[in-house]
């Protein structure tokens, strides 16, 4: 089975690593839990849904943080961004270490 992996432009490479601050849409991954991924897009039109490519979310590991969030709350955070070398099969783009900027 041949998978593709993901090809970053030179811009989005100096940014791995860094700290960023985007916004979006919050889109739980599980039903359970705090697994949670930030979305150019709300639910309804969102890569879940078919509806959008997976290079419009963002997968979000929150430190420490046990809030459970409504779907599709529009949020700002922040974060470690770590873009994946495609050695894996999560997603394109990672924040760890995400906080919630208020």
């Amino acid at each position: 089975m041949n998978i593709e992996k993901p090809v970053f432009n030179a811009p989005i490479k100096k940014l791995n690593g860094k700290i960023i601050t985007i916004a979006g849409f919050l889109i739980p991954v599980t039903t359970y839990g705090n697994e949670y991924v930030i979305s150019a897009n709300p639910y309804s039109g969102c890569y879940f849904c078919g509806n959008a490519g997976i290079e419009s979310i963002i997968e979000l590991k929150f430190e420490g943080n046990n809030i459970r969030y409504k779907i599709d709350r529009f949020i700002m955070v922040e974060g470690k961004l770590i873009l994946n070398s495609g050695d894996d099969l999560g997603f394109i783009y990672t924040l760890q270490n995400a906080k919630e900027v208020k």
